[in-house]
């Protein structure tokens, strides 16, 4: 999952930006897992879509090697681990993923 989405942060950052990959337990049950970065962002209107499976944005069409699976993947397997996923986003600033992991005892 963090492989993903620091994948797409990569890819959607030009040079001399930045990602930031930060991940904390704040408390016994749950692990947050922030990535963050300076790329080209997303507009608000393809924000619902993003974790559909085949969806592909404006940006991210012109990229060859994306079918549009790995956000559907990532969302799908927080699912079978009782995760959540959550973005902000806006074009021209960057984007903000946290995902929430439960932490089993």
């Amino acid at each position: 999952m963090v492989i993903q989405l620091l994948s797409n942060s990569i890819r959607f950052t030009d040079a001399g930006g930045e990602v930031w990959v930060t991940a904390q337990a704040g408390n016994k049950d749950t692990l947050t897992i922030n990535i963050k970065d300076t790329g080209v962002g997303i507009p608000q209107n393809e924000l619902p879509h993003i974790f559909e499976h085949f969806y592909q944005g404006r940006q991210a069409s012109s990229d060859e090697d994306g079918v549009g699976l790995g956000l559907a993947i990532v969302r799908q397997l927080l699912v079978y681990c009782d995760g959540q996923i959550s973005v902000e986003s806006q074009p021209n600033v960057g984007t903000h993923f946290t995902v929430k992991l439960p932490l089993q005892q």
